[in-house]
């Protein structure tokens, strides 16, 4: 189930990202990349529907925030507090790390989709205004590209959860090789 949620985000992210003008066929790869790495996380590591929960919430409360005291931020230093706010808030929970790293990539992800989404679509008040001759346009085009790098933490955090637990994989490969190996072999029955 838990999967399929994160699937399920991985397809509004790419909805909202077909909606953003892209600048470049370059920067469509970084993204296509960095979106690829999220679904790596979601179809080989085993997401738990609470860490899932957890960095959706994490992102909804970014979300209210935002909402409630406009714009929204050209940096995203109050996103990485929220993300890193609901890692810790599924690790005090659960005490699983790998756990606490799916929470904070999921928010990366979701406060990534809802910053691009309004700062492209949304209403003027969500868009930071910068000087220049058509400040809200050239706003809506530049802010949105600092939000890359929130989504890169994330496709980090989510290759950091593929190689951990293929590491943990092979280690528990290995534990049972060398368990079997000290048994004495039975003679075959025909």
């Amino acid at each position: 189930m838990a999967r399929l949620l994160g699937c399920l985000l991985l397809c509004g992210m790419a909805v909202v990202a077909v909606l953003r003008p892209v600048s470049s066929a370059a920067e469509a790869v970084v993204l296509g990349a960095l979106i690829a790495c999220h679904l790596a996380a979601f179809l080989f590591g085993k997401p738990h529907i609470s860490a899932l929960a957890m960095g959706f919430a994490a992102s909804l409360l970014w979300l209210d925030l935002v909402v409630v005291l406009p714009p929204v931020p050209s940096s995203i230093g109050l996103a990485v507090v929220f993300a890193a706010a609901g890692a810790l808030g599924t690790l005090w929970i659960t005490r699983r790390p790998l756990l606490s790293l799916h929470t904070a990539a999921t928010a990366a992800l979701c406060i990534s989709a809802f910053a691009w989404l309004l700062l492209t679509h949304g209403p003027a008040r969500f868009v930071p205004a910068i000087a220049g001759p058509n400040p809200l346009a050239q706003s809506r085009i530049e802010t949105p590209d600092g939000y890359y790098w929130l989504l890169l933490i994330g496709a980090v955090l989510s290759l950091a959860q593929c190689g951990i637990q293929l590491v943990e994989q092979r280690r528990r490969q290995r534990g049972a090789v060398s368990v079997g190996e000290n048994r004495p072999v039975a003679p075959a029955q025909f």
